[in-house]
């Protein structure tokens, strides 16, 4: 029942309510006099991709490691939940860059998965876009491509063009091309294509996608159509998240087309000092183009720092 609860709040994209019924669960099955680890290795699982989702990287990182270590220990390493655990926590590596600690993992899950079911089962894409992105990682870029060209065939080939999974290993082929390659317009036809294979529930994918895809027109001085889908990917996130990176870099996103386009008041209502200070603060390889449009719009707006350091002056105070 849980279980079934906590599908129906991640279904619904509820990820605080999913978050609570977690913690819920597993308070109450601690308690069960037939407790066993393996009944809650799936909700433990849940919430760690419940903190993913809400921003907390290192909380989920954590969890995802955990939860691997007491699978390994309690013999649990045979099964579809172990590989997608693998999966989990080599992605929670490769968020802060930590390649080199996520290879083996996916490689495990690569093998095992294999072994176990098969090329053809539905998880494989996942598997292989992530090993993918490892590779592009350690600076093996043809064997990263190769790899997230077979993902793409293979999503296709399983879940066909129109489907999360296959919109996602688009979205991160186009990265591969737009961090590693410098190819604008490659990664910009594969954005568009993540955009169409996305399906309408997917919303938190859809602002994720709109927001790099206003990136790189903005690069490539395509303002007008960047603005729409900056403003689009601003008005999916607020109405989706009530917190994490989404809410503050599709905002300053938006601030820096319109001041682009030379639309200064529609730039100023965007922003605040505190939001500025924030994105300045994002350090990732994928925020930093972010974090140099949050310097360029405090700088023209006025929005800097004390002489100390402390804090941001707002521009009337100033």
């Amino acid at each position: 029942l849980w279980e079934a609860k906590i599908r129906a709040l991640q279904g619904s994209g509820d990820n605080p309510g999913s978050l609570r019924s977690t913690e819920m669960a597993l308070k109450q099955l601690a308690k069960r006099a037939d407790y066993k680890p393996e009944r809650v290795d799936w909700i433990r699982l849940q919430r760690a991709s419940g903190l993913y989702a809400a921003g907390t990287h290192l909380d989920y990182q954590r969890e995802a490691g955990i939860l691997l270590n007491d699978m390994r220990n309690g013999g649990r390493t045979h099964d579809a939940l172990y590989i997608e655990t693998l999966r989990q926590t080599a992605r929670s590596h490769s968020v802060y860059s930590e390649f080199a600690a996520a290879l083996p993992l996916y490689e495990e899950a690569v093998a095992l998965q294999i072994s176990l079911y098969g090329e053809n089962h539905k998880t494989m894409p996942a598997l292989l876009g992530g090993l993918a992105s490892v590779y592009d990682g350690l600076k093996r870029l043809d064997e990263g491509r190769e790899l997230y060209r077979r993902a793409i065939e293979s999503s296709e080939r399983i879940f066909g063009k129109t489907h999360r999974t296959t919109a996602s290993i688009n979205y991160y082929a186009a990265d591969q091309q737009y961090f590693s390659y410098r190819n604008l317009t490659e990664a910009e036809r594969l954005v568009r294509r993540a955009i169409a294979a996305n399906p309408p529930e997917a919303r938190g994918n859809a602002a994720i996608f709109h927001h790099r895809l206003a990136e790189l027109l903005v690069l490539q001085e395509k303002l007008f159509e960047a603005d729409y889908h900056a403003s689009l990917a601003y008005d999916i996130a607020i109405s989706t998240y009530a917190f994490g990176e989404l809410i503050h870099i599709t905002p300053v996103n938006s601030a820096y087309i319109a001041l682009r386009r030379y639309n200064l008041p529609a730039a100023s209502r965007l922003l605040t000092g505190s939001l500025i200070g924030t994105v300045r603060q994002f350090k990732l390889y994928y925020y930093v183009r972010m974090s140099i449009e949050a310097d360029a719009l405090g700088a023209f707006f006025g929005w800097n720092r004390e002489s100390d350091g402390s804090t941001i002056v707002p521009p009337m105070r100033r």
